[in-house]
């Protein structure tokens, strides 16, 4: 009997010192994902992206769930269908066809979450990285979407490649230390509240500020985190003339430092898509991507579900 009291004072010690894992919790999703009257839209959404890929899209708001945006609403329903066969064409094939399906249901956000309008803050100024975490990929700007041409396009394929880039890396601290060495200072700042950063919408292309800095686009500015992601989503989503073209502007504006800087970064990012996943960057992610955005609006697509 006595034995068997020490054996339970042991285990409750144990327990209140760590060693009993609590589970962890379901994320919690700002954007409600219930179970409720399924839609012909509600069935192609499963059977597109959650049961390939484990990813919720949530498109509806419930009155007692905030989000970091209260005033923006979500995406009209005409809009939806459109949006997501374009990610899933431009954005989760290229990278399925590359590392394979269990790589991209490993590695996607949980959860894409549709918002109507663009993503400002209290500045005015558009932001691409939100305080969701890595889990949920906020697609803001919905009800602006058309397949008309890449460049309209463009932004709703940097949003994803951005959000699967911080996926890529989420739990990896030294990873990110050694890319933020890459930099003269490693000191990384909120830029939108920079004066030479100008008010409206968040510049997806890059920016020459940015450039002659040694960074790929503004965002990149503001943590090592950032830096990688939008170091890699530059690189998948832009035309290798259009990655030469934010060199030479680099090169120009900040001399041949600001371009070795962004030389060296593209270089890790390859080494660690290679490395890590047997993918090569340029061949495998930059061509496809950029060839699908240019003749995506030449191809036919479904007529949307509601």
């Amino acid at each position: 009997m006595r034995k068997q009291i020490y054996l339970l004072l042991l285990v409750g010690i144990v327990c209140l010192g760590g060693g009993c894992r609590k589970e962890e919790g379901a994320v919690q999703y700002p954007f409600a994902s219930e179970p409720g009257p399924q839609t012909e839209l509600d069935q192609w959404l499963s059977e597109e992206f959650t049961r390939p890929y484990n990813i919720e899209v949530g498109y509806i708001r419930t009155p007692y769930r905030e989000t970091d945006w209260p005033d923006n609403l979500p995406p009209n329903r005409e809009k939806i269908r459109p949006l997501l066969e374009a990610l899933k064409a431009l954005w989760i094939v290229p990278f399925e066809q590359a590392g394979g399906t269990p790589f991209v249901k490993e590695y996607a956000p949980r959860q894409i979450l549709l918002l109507g309008e663009v993503n400002l803050n209290s500045l005015q100024i558009g932001e691409i990285n939100t305080s969701l975490g890595e889990a949920v990929l906020p697609v803001f700007g919905a009800n602006r979407f058309s397949a008309e041409t890449a460049e309209k396009l463009f932004p709703y394929v940097r949003m994803a490649t951005f959000a699967f880039a911080k996926r890529l890396v989420q739990g990896r601290p030294s990873l990110l230390d050694k890319f933020a060495a890459l930099n003269p200072s490693s000191l990384y700042y909120e830029w939108s509240k920079s004066a030479d950063i100008p008010k409206g919408e968040y510049q997806f292309q890059g920016t020459p500020y940015s450039w002659k800095k040694g960074f790929f686009s503004n965002g990149a500015m503001e943590s090592s985190l950032c830096d990688f992601a939008e170091t890699l989503s530059m690189l998948v989503s832009l035309s290798v003339s259009e990655i030469n073209e934010c060199l030479n502007t680099a090169q120009e504006l900040g001399g041949e430092g600001a371009k070795a800087i962004l030389q060296r970064k593209m270089a890790f990012v390859d080494e660690f898509l290679w490395e890590n996943f047997k993918i090569r960057r340029e061949a495998q992610l930059t061509r496809v991507i950029s060839a699908s955005l240019k003749h995506y609006n030449q191809q036919p697509h479904d007529a949307p579900a509601s």
